[in-house]
């Protein structure tokens, strides 16, 4: 695997005694220091590099109707201010390491020639650079520059400079009213509901500055600002000219505008479109900001010089919102920007995503009684009009795209940019794809393979573009002279068209096939438990199966099949991604899976582990393209045993024609073009139903509910923007500096509004409020956790105070089933005094000190291990050695780091199994408290095996006892992921409890999390 390690980056020319951990720390620096930027300038001057100067740094040039006068006036006010000439750091130089600093560089360092003043500078410095990181990835912009202007301030720094004197939480007369407010949204109370709490004689004696419910949402509506704001439009149906639907919709530049500008993001947005390489010069692809798509777009000629991408990201899947009784259901479309990164987009609580345009989703029940109508007309035609709906509805909604139109946006920090929205991605599941393009089922929306060439995974067909497309549709129009909407369509099924006549993307700037992307979540893991899991469950039996994932061990925070996958009728993305973990070493060794199954199922999930990584390069995507093509070597061993059987008919089908499969092909592309398939999987959009679709039908009359979700929706987008806003203001301005009003009776305040004032107009200045402190604080351990000093990367955290106290020690023997513990500790006793390995029956007759009589037992500890590199995030893990829940002894496995016996020796990593966590109860009053570990040795592990390639460890035995020792905890260095062998047919008294003491052989399964993929493959 290629890729970079971690490094500690210091900028060579400060001594700010701050080290950075990514290129993004040092690259954020190098743009906010003036002193070093010009230190930098001088270094590579004196080395003789190449510079390149820019005379102006006047903004991109706008079109006329995209910019005001007063944005003319001030852009050239800033071309005034800036620097007459600004070198350009973007050539490739020699030595990527010019500006990390050494520790000698660093001793010799004056610290008085830095200054910190960051408005004089950015105002100075109006285009982005290209930075380098010395020992890590680098960045290299592939435009000349990205203009930024002069500092507006951002948007909380604007709504604090039209605070009310005297009100500074209007339109609520102080922080804790708003908090009430906010409950009482959020908790879904109706308006009934409201005024009846506050009739209450507890409320009603602590007043409000707002007498009434109605008050309170009227407040909400009128002084609070939420986001763009919605339209509504009647749309004429195909075919239905009696059926106007309605359709909600917000302007999609906007929404991206109003993302762009949200300060919560400055630390986590994309400016310039780069392609990174590391220091071997191999091409990584990570955000969406480095893939080739967005690279192209910025070169596009028709892209302003300076102007930046703003990189528009649709979300669209059709949900139910009733569940159990009832057909209602809801069309939502979400919009985000690919600036954003993928590490806060894709978290829901970040709100990265809104709702862009609510679909009519009409049943055209109508048509059905239709008596001129064929049978063929009255099945289908009902879903032909909502296919053509939706296009006519995503047309409107598309419209302000479809040209590329520069205008001025103030980015996260406060400045003013030059911006040029761009649709770059679209989010879908593969039948909403293939709906949004217009294409029949069965085909291949990345190539032009039909249904009969699925399967041909040799041959290499043409790129499928919206030209060929849109040719296709003229081709049917050719045809035909004045068709039905009959007629039409079944002209366009023999060219593999859906019947949609107008494709509501036409005239979009960029190929919508390169927009819509493959999807990770039902291409990867759902066409796994949908076909791979079905076929591997015939070879080897459905109850083979299940007893075989009966015996896997437990481990907290992956879904545990207890009881088996066959009884599982509907599983989440979740249990999906953990049936794969498991399906590996599950199947390896039953008597029916022949080697070709075992490589098939190995080839698919090394597929899939690669193509989920959250870093790519070209040899990860050549090792993908490989996995594939030795999947496709073995899979034809499921049609051989009669494992590939029909749904309905229960024959065995004798072909792969299957549109998920054919679609593995192209996951290299998609990455190349958007970045690593984390940056467009639509589990985030199934994650956006339940707040934005399930909570806002649960708050309607479920009568004409249209309206009133987007009314929830609104009032919920103003909470949690004053959220942001008020978190941000307690931090830089307290509260007893405002608190100078009455807060008992705050609506005798003049600026308050009027309660019977229902103008829908506000006294005081538009004022943007946003909502509720939300709770900040994260889940902490239940007790203060203290560090384990570690010399590795991995950190160890357990709770200073002890889960049992003084536990005789003979107890504790008898309990965690560890006989040999007494002479456990002697030797480690001897060995820690003498520095030597004393002879088994020296320490056995040893004495055990009296301070160990009772011990201090702690029943798991935390585990931080570090990222591989910057791209991969921290993995937090708990190992467990106690009683669960359930009274069953759990034990986790983990990596030890033993030194060498002699110096100079290297240190030895073994596997182990965790026993026993505790200390002396002596050291404990002493504060002093050695943390040891009692852990059970295993063999040094095998070459991976020929065919599923696990590798194998057996217990170490020492007579009939699994052979162990006591080490100081610090020596452990990880999780390792043990999974129990299964030579033959699975015994059927093996659970997830018993499995590791009742076997000596096991799995090291590789699958369990991409750490563990990199470094046990």
């Amino acid at each position: 695997m290629a890729g970079v390690r971690s490094c500690r980056i210091q900028c060579r020319f400060c001594t700010t005694k701050k080290f950075f951990k990514s290129y993004r720390g040092l690259q954020s620096h190098m743009t906010q220091s003036r002193t070093c930027f010009i230190a930098q300038q001088l270094a590579f001057s004196r080395m003789g590099k190449t510079a390149q100067h820019h005379q102006s740094s006047s903004p991109p040039p706008l079109d006329e109707d995209s910019s005001t006068e007063d944005e003319t006036s001030e852009s050239q006010s800033s071309d005034t201010d800036s620097e007459e000439a600004i070198e350009d750091t973007n050539s490739h130089f020699d030595d990527p390491a010019a500006y990390a600093l050494t520790p000698q560089d660093s001793a010799n360092h004056n610290p008085e020639d830095q200054e910190d003043d960051e408005m004089e500078e950015d105002d100075e410095n109006p285009f982005e650079q290209d930075r380098l990181n010395p020992d890590g990835p680098w960045f290299y912009s592939t435009t000349a520059q990205v203009w930024r202007g002069k500092r507006k301030g951002t948007v909380w720094e604007q709504m604090k400079k039209v605070e009310l004197d005297g009100l500074p939480f209007f339109p609520w007369g102080s922080m804790e009213e708003f908090e009430v407010v906010s409950w009482l949204l959020m908790e879904g109370l109706s308006l009934g509901a409201v005024q009846r709490f506050l009739r209450l004689q507890y409320v009603s004696e602590r007043p409000f500055s707002f007498k009434s419910a109605k008050d309170m949402f009227r407040r909400i509506g009128c002084h609070m600002e939420s986001g763009p704001d919605w339209h509504v439009v009647d749309v004429i149906p195909d075919g239905c000219p009696d059926q106007p639907q309605p359709l909600f919709y917000r302007d999609p530049i906007e929404c991206a505008k109003w993302l762009f500008q949200n300060p919560a993001f400055e630390e986590s947005m994309d400016y310039e479109a780069r392609e990174i390489f590391d220091k071997h010069e191999i091409r990584v692809w990570h955000e969406e900001s480095t893939g080739d798509l967005f690279n192209e777009i910025q070169r596009d000629r028709r892209i302003p010089k300076g102007a930046m991408i703003l990189s528009i990201k649709l979300a669209s899947d059709k949900t139910h919102l009733t569940n159990f009784s009832g057909d209602k259901n809801m069309w939502p479309v979400y919009i985000s920007i690919g600036n954003i990164h993928k590490g806060t987009r894709n978290k829901p609580s970040r709100r990265a995503w809104i709702l862009l345009a609510k679909l009519p989703t009409p049943k055209f029940a109508a048509f059905k009684a239709r008596l001129d109508a064929t049978k063929a007309e009255k099945e289908r035609m009902p879903g032909i009009l909502q296919k053509r709906l939706f296009h006519q509805c995503m047309e409107i909604v598309l419209a302000p795209l479809k040209t590329l139109k520069a205008t001025h946006a103030v980015d996260p920090s406060g400045y003013d940019r030059v911006v040029v929205p761009v649709l770059t991605s679209w989010l879908a599941d593969l039948e909403e794809l293939l709906l949004v393009l217009g294409l029949g089922a069965k085909q291949c929306p990345k190539c032009m393979a039909g249904f009969d060439e699925l399967d041909k995974h040799d041959h290499v067909y043409d790129t499928r573009t919206a030209d060929s497309i849109l040719q296709q549709i003229r081709s049917v129009r050719e045809e035909l002279e004045e068709p039905d909407i009959w007629q039409w369509c079944r002209s366009a099924w023999g060219k593999g068209l859906s019947g949609v006549e107008r494709v509501c993307w036409e005239g979009l700037p960029v190929d919508i096939c390169r927009v819509m992307c493959v999807d990770a979540l039902h291409g990867l893991h759902k066409m796994f438990a949908d076909h791979i899991v079905k076929w591997i469950s015939n070879t080897i039996t459905e109850n083979e199966l299940d007893l075989r994932f009966i015996a896997q061990p437990h481990r907290i925070g992956f879904r545990n099949f207890a009881e088996g996958v066959s009884h599982l009728k509907q599983r989440s993305g979740r249990e999906n991604r953990d049936l794969e973990r498991l399906i590996l070493p599950a199947l390896a060794g039953a008597p029916e899976a022949e080697p070709s199954v075992l490589k098939a199922v190995r080839a698919i999930l090394d597929f899939i582990a690669k193509a989920t990584m959250p870093l790519h390069t070209d040899e990860t995507l050549q090792l993908m393209d490989a996995d594939l093509d030795e999947f496709w070597r073995h899979v034809d061993v499921f049609r051989r045993n009669g494992s590939r059987l029909g749904k309905k008919s229960g024959k065995v089908i004798q072909h792969f024609k299957i549109p998920k499969l054919h679609l593995l092909c192209h996951y290299s592309s998609d990455i190349r073009d958007h970045g690593t398939t984390d940056n467009y999987s639509t589990e985030i959009c199934e994650s956006l139903h339940k707040p934005y679709c399930k909570a806002a039908w649960h708050h309607t009359n479920r009568k004409e509910y249209d309206q009133q979700i987007i009314d929830y929706l609104s009032r919920m987008e103003a909470i949690h923007t004053y959220v942001a806003y008020l978190t941000w203001r307690q931090q830089h301005y307290p509260r007893h500096e405002n608190d100078d009003y009455d807060h008992d009776n705050p609506h005798d305040h003049p600026n308050f509004p009027d309660e019977d004032d229902d103008d829908g107009q506000p006294e005081a200045p538009d004022i943007a409020a946003r909502q509720l402190i939300e709770q900040t604080a994260r889940y902490a351990e239940e007790e203060e956790s203290r560090i384990i000093p570690n010399t590795c990367s991995c950190v160890i955290t357990c709770p200073i105070r002890p889960h049992r106290i003084a536990k005789p020690i003979n107890a504790m023997m008898v309990e965690f089933q560890i006989p040999s513990l007494h002479s456990a500790i002697s030797l480690y006793i001897l060995n820690s005094i003498t520095g030597a390995h004393p002879h088994r029956d020296e320490y056995q007759r040893t004495h055990l000190p009296h301070q160990y009589e009772t011990l201090n037992i702690w029943t798991h500890v935390n585990c931080e291990r570090p990222a591989l590199n910057e791209f991969y995030e921290t993995e937090y893990r708990r190992l467990r050695c106690g009683i669960s829940k359930g009274k069953r002894l759990m034990f986790d496995q983990v990596l030890v780091e033993v030194p060498g016996r002699r110096r100079g020796d290297k240190p030895q990593i073994r596997i182990a199994n965790l026993r026993l966590i505790f200390c002396s109860t002596e050291a404990a009053e002493r504060e002093q408290q050695p943390l040891l570990a009692y852990v059970q040795w295993y063999k040094p592990h095998t070459r991976p095996h020929r065919d599923h390639g696990l590798r194998t460890v057996e217990k170490m035995l020492r007579g009939n006892e699994h052979a162990g020792g006591v080490i100081p905890i610090h020596w452990i260095r990880g999780p390792c992921p043990l999974a129990p062998r299964l030579d033959g047919m699975c015994p059927p008294h093996l659970d997830q409890f018993n499995a590791f003491d009742k076997l000596s052989s096991f799995y090291i399964n590789p699958f369990c999390s991409h750490v563990d993929y990199e470094l046990f493959l």
